[in-house]
């Protein structure tokens, strides 16, 4: 009798003990830091209990860090690491992915386009008197962009730097080795009456700023997509493009896109294509944080042949604020691809750039990054 109740009391303790674990040892965490703190002093402050994941760049200052937890975390070592001035919050960094998928054939037209025509709305965006009157910049935050595509070498965004920043490997590079990126700078910004390829909603009034924060597999760390927006905002994006989704709620995040909003960017993020109504329970970042911003769009999906919700579109009468071309029938959404080449793709990672584009071109037709007045509304307000 006494042995078992001597086992019933050890097993008990380390049940006590399995569930103070918060992050278990080679996790990749994320550490949230004060701009000022430099990174040796956030080394310092985590006492040895977790070790740098990410690749540096000196040109640019970080705000989240991807480390990897080298023992099991509980949630006394966290409150304890948390008690200094530098480290803000420490969390989880799950990879948050692309919300599209390639289809089996390439296009020779583009379908979304009798879709969009129904409002009329080239002809009052690109009169030559009375319609839109200055380029926009527009940040791409995906997997890249190949910059010297023919149909959007003549739209990217410069600075006394270069042309964006990949947060994903740490570098001045933000190439695209993925594909994705590039069909949504194509449907945003490409080149229009050129005699080439395709058009994007915003045409040549579009400076594309690529900000690669998702690798080849099309995945990418919440911290890199964190450091993405707000540098994005910094740089002077005034619309920020989001194709992609994950199914956390992240305070960071939502701090990082508030950040955006209040230096004036529009921010526009996609639904997610698992097809499912997005409810508290059933959380989808950063689509799920748009009610209460009112500075962020989020956008499921329509198709552009029958004008019907297509299965794979995520949707929901308080989350999702629009919709717009994400698939056309069987044939997807033709826009730039990789090797100076086009592609289809389906998915609210498609239907975003439309937005982010008709928001571009709201911006420079009314002079002004409001999104919610009389003249023009892309959400309820």
């Amino acid at each position: 009798m006494i042995f078992m109740a001597g086992f019933l009391f050890a097993w008990l303790v380390g049940q006590v003990h399995a569930q103070d674990v918060v992050f278990r040892a080679g996790e990749i965490l994320m550490v949230v830091a004060d701009a000022s703190c430099p990174i040796p002093a956030v080394r310092q402050k985590t006492g040895g209990a977790v070790s740098w994941f990410e690749k540096k760049s000196a040109r640019i200052s970080r705000v989240a860090h991807a480390v990897v937890a080298e023992r099991d975390l509980r949630a006394s070592d966290l409150i304890a690491m948390k008690h200094n001035s530098c480290i803000q919050e420490i969390a989880a960094n799950p990879k948050i992915r692309i919300a599209s998928a390639l289809t089996d054939e390439w296009l020779t037209d583009q379908r979304a386009w009798p879709a969009i025509a129904h409002a009329d709305a080239e002809r009052v965006f690109y009169h030559p008197l009375y319609g839109i009157r200055r380029s926009v910049v527009v940040a791409v935050v995906d997997t890249g962009v190949q910059m010297d595509h023919p149909d959007l070498v003549r739209r990217m965004w410069r600075s006394a730097s270069g042309f964006g920043y990949d947060f994903f490997n740490g570098d001045d590079d933000p190439s695209d080795d993925q594909g994705h990126g590039t069909h949504v700078a194509g449907l945003i910004g490409a080149e229009r009456a050129n005699g080439i390829g395709v058009r994007g909603i915003m045409g040549e009034w579009a400076q594309l700023m690529p900000v690669k924060t998702q690798g080849k597999d099309g995945g990418g760390l919440l911290s890199d997509l964190v450091n993405g927006v707000r540098w994005a905002a910094d740089q002077g994006a005034e619309v920020i493009n989001l194709s992609l989704a994950g199914r956390q709620d992240s305070p960071v995040l939502r701090a990082a896109i508030e950040h955006a909003i209040s230096l004036n960017s529009v921010v526009v993020a996609a639904a997610g294509n698992d097809g499912v109504e997005i409810t508290p329970a059933n959380f989808y970042s950063p689509a799920g944080y748009a009610p209460e911003l009112q500075g962020l769009v989020s956008v499921g999906a329509f198709d552009a042949l029958n004008l019907t919700k297509p299965g794979f579109s995520n949707h929901s009468p308080s989350y999702i604020e629009i919709s717009a071309p994400g698939s056309a029938g069987t044939r997807g959404i033709l826009s730039t691809y990789l090797g100076s080449r086009y592609g289809s793709l389906d998915g609210t990672s498609q239907s975003a750039p439309m937005v982010s584009g008709a928001a571009a071109l709201a911006i420079g037709f009314l002079k002004t990054a409001i999104i919610c007045t009389r003249r023009l509304r892309l959400k309820s307000c």
